[in-house]
């Protein structure tokens, strides 16, 4: 998702543009603003294509409004359009980037920030509407596909800043025998962004595969523990256009789309996320869009990938006994 210029940081409930323009257009997605989880949700931003209330300290990408002068200073690092009506942007982007960083370094998380500030003047051009969401835009790195052998230190992403890659492959098989009825079974949390293939080779490695949601109850015990984040499933209709099923191979017996979807947007959404903005319904996406994934795991790796994921019985079990995930200074005692 990305931030825009919408809050009501000033007065709950009246949400006015950061730039000071007047609020003559806007485009809630369903029971929004809320007010939500938090309490707190101050801040606007898109999420595939309407807006959102949200948390104004979670991570996110953001959508700025930009004097057309200032473009051959931020075209290597900002992706520019020139908004409806205006003339094309310059096709080449020409820096002279200072080689020495500034002499002052700015204040580092301020504690509270302005609502509104004086609009950009009329005469000059910045962009009006922001580009359209489009998973097939990405970066040319892939993420790494296995865990490491170690437990992971590092703390997890609010939410996904990263774009859809493309470097990962996408002749994978959509479904697969299930893991056999009697293997006890855990429903995983993979806080890394990734694409669609990526989540489920880094599964299939722990033994498992992206979840399989077979019922409501399943349903509500996700949403329940995914929080304010969205999370890749392991619904597809890679091979079938339009005949979603399970990678793990079940049958599927229940799904919870939301409104209008799937309809495969870009032309190619053959993957699937579980949104926690709509309440954990369902949209299609491009399977090399990035996001974080869900995983039904065997039980028995549990020691191994506990400090890698965040990890729960699912519903209608006990608890999982967290006594048999080992301290983070000493190593898993198997590997996949």
């Amino acid at each position: 998702y990305f931030y825009i210029g919408l809050n009501d940081l000033s007065q709950e409930g009246d949400f006015v543009w950061s730039s000071g323009k007047p609020v003559s257009y806007t485009n809630w997605g369903p029971d929004q603003p809320d007010n939500g989880a938090t309490g707190g949700e101050h801040v606007g931003h898109v999420q595939l294509g309407v807006w959102w209330d949200i948390w104004w300290q979670s991570k996110g990408s953001g959508l700025y409004e930009l004097p057309r002068s200032v473009f051959h200073a931020v075209c290597e690092d900002l992706i520019c359009y020139p908004g409806p009506g205006h003339e094309p942007l310059p096709s080449s982007c020409i820096t002279s980037k200072p080689t020495s960083g500034p002499t002052t370094a700015p204040t580092a998380n301020p504690t509270s920030a302005p609502t509104t500030t004086p609009s950009l003047s009329p005469i000059t051009e910045g962009p009006t509407t922001s580009p359209t969401w489009s998973p097939t835009t990405s970066p040319t790195s892939t993420p790494t596909t296995a865990p490491t052998d170690a437990p992971s230190t590092a703390a997890p992403s609010l939410s996904p800043t990263s774009s859809p890659s493309t470097s990962s492959p996408t002749t994978s098989p959509t479904s697969s025998p299930s893991m056999s009825p009697t293997v006890e079974t855990m429903i995983c949390y993979n806080s890394n962004s990734m694409n669609w293939n990526a989540h489920e080779a880094e599964a299939v490695t722990w033994g498992g595969h992206l979840v399989t949601i077979p019922d409501a109850s399943t349903q509500d015990y996700i949403v329940n523990d995914m929080g304010q984040q969205s999370y890749l499933i392991g619904l597809n209709d890679i091979s079938q256009e339009g005949t979603f099923v399970w990678r793990s191979g079940s049958p599927v017996s229940y799904t919870n789309w939301f409104t209008n979807e799937p309809n495969s947007g870009d032309g190619d959404e053959d993957c699937v996320i579980v949104v926690a903005a709509t309440n954990g319904q369902w949209f299609d996406v491009n399977c090399q869009y990035e996001e974080l994934g869900i995983y039904d795991l065997p039980l028995s790796v549990y020691g191994d990938v506990c400090h890698l994921y965040d990890c729960y019985s699912g519903p209608g079990k006990d608890p999982i006994d967290t006594s048999l995930c080992p301290s983070p200074t000493s190593s898993p005692t198997s590997s996949p």
